[in-house]
C-alpha cells in the first residue's frame, strides 16, 4: 500500500468516524483499531487531530465543489435542487450526518483554521443554491418575489437540521418535508 492509499484509507475511516460519532469522540486509538494501521504511522500522516480534522474538511470541501460542478450540467433548476437534497439523503440513508455539521457541532474546541473551512463549506453550498434558485425564476421555473439569499441559507440549514433530528428521532420523513416545503413555497 503506497502513502497515499494509507492516508486515503485514514481519512476515509476518520470521516465515517467523525459524522457518526462525532469529532471529539474518537481517537487515533480508534482509527487504528478500524485500519490496522498503528498508531506512528498515522501520526506520521496527519502529526495531530487537529491537522487530520482540517484535511478531512478541505476534502469534503472539494467533493462538494466536485458535486455542485456534476449538479450544474442538469437540465433545470429543479433537478439541481433535487439532486442536491438528493445528496443528504443518501447521508441520512448511511446512518452518518454531514462531516461539517458534525464537526460544527464542536466548533468551540476546535481551531481557526478549521471553523474557516466549515464556514467556507457553508458559505459554497448557501450560495450555490441561491445561483440556482435565482436562474430557476429567472428561467421561470419559480416564482419571483421571495428572497433567494433567504431561502437558500433556510433550505441548507434545514437539511442540516433534518440529518441531525433524523438521527434522533429514526423519522427519515424529515428530509421529505424539507424538500416538499421547500419547493412549495418557490413553485407557489
Amino acid at each position: 500500500m503506497t502513502r497515499v492509499d494509507r492516508a486515503e484509507q485514514i481519512l476515509e475511516h476518520a470521516q465515517r468516524m467523525v459524522q457518526v460519532r462525532g469529532f471529539n469522540a474518537f481517537s487515533y486509538a480508534d482509527l487504528a483499531e478500524a485500519t490496522g494501521i498503528r498508531k506512528a504511522s498515522i501520526h506520521y500522516h496527519f502529526k495531530t487531530k487537529a491537522q487530520l480534522g482540517l484535511e478531512l474538511l478541505e476534502r469534503y470541501t472539494r467533493g462538494l465543489i466536485g458535486a455542485l460542478t456534476q449538479l450544474d450540467t442538469l437540465p433545470s433548476a429543479s433537478t439541481r435542487l433535487e439532486g442536491f437534497i438528493d445528496a443528504y439523503r443518501q447521508t441520512q440513508v448511511s446512518g452518518a450526518i454531514c462531516l461539517c455539521g458534525s464537526m460544527a457541532s464542536d466548533a468551540e474546541t476546535l481551531d481557526d483554521a478549521t471553523r474557516e473551512v466549515i464556514g467556507r463549506y457553508v458559505r459554497l453550498s448557501s450560495e450555490w443554491v441561491e445561483k440556482t434558485l435565482a436562474k430557476g425564476v429567472e428561467d421561470g421555473e419559480f416564482a419571483p418575489g421571495r428572497s433567494t439569499q433567504d431561502a437558500a441559507a433556510s433550505l441548507v440549514s434545514a437539511l442540516q437540521g433534518a440529518l441531525v433530528m433524523s438521527r434522533a428521532t429514526g423519522d427519515f420523513g424529515s428530509l421529505d418535508a424539507v424538500e416538499r416545503r421547500f419547493f412549495e413555497s418557490f413553485r407557489g
